[in-house]
């Protein structure tokens, strides 16, 4: 969720392109189904409640008329608070039945079974699963404590870290 608040920063300094919502893109002859991953299966309503204030652009400016070392100090104590309540954040790989976005892919390949990797983030955990023959399922870590990336050969996909 605090990936929404970023303010255009990632666009206008380094260029990146954000997609707010899953992006299907083909690159050279694979299909690429991305996403953050977060709510792409229902995780309560409690959930779709705090994500839904996160996202809202009122929610968001009111939260700039918040000192900033207030504001920082308040997320900090959210992010930690959270990942002590939400077990998905907060645990290593808890295998192919129980995590949300491999859920999700294989769900998802039952009806679109042309997509060769299922790119996302939102974990921080790194997995490069295969789910069937065609598809793999790819979480990419983070770049704050694991130091990982996903690299794209033209053929392949894999993970790679920073030393």
């Amino acid at each position: 969720m605090h990936d929404v608040w970023t303010f255009g920063y990632l666009e206008k300094e380094v260029g990146l392109i954000v997609h707010k919502e899953p992006y299907i893109i083909t690159l050279g002859n694979k299909k690429f189904f991305m996403a953050h991953g977060d709510g792409l299966l229902s995780e309560g309503f409690g959930f779709h409640v705090i994500r839904k204030i996160f996202h809202s652009p009122t929610a968001q400016k009111l939260f700039r008329l918040v000192p900033p070392q207030l504001g920082i100090g308040f997320g900090f104590a959210w992010s930690r608070s959270n990942r002590k309540k939400i077990y998905h954040l907060d645990t290593g790989y808890m295998g192919e039945d129980k995590e949300h976005m491999v859920i999700f892919a294989k769900r998802y390949v039952q009806t679109h079974n042309d997509i060769d990797f299922f790119i996302f983030g939102h974990r921080h955990i790194e997995l490069n699963l295969q789910i069937n023959p065609k598809s793999r399922v790819v979480i990419l870590g983070d770049f704050v404590s694991l130091f990982s990336y996903g690299v794209f050969d033209g053929e392949n996909f894999s993970l790679e870290n920073f030393d």
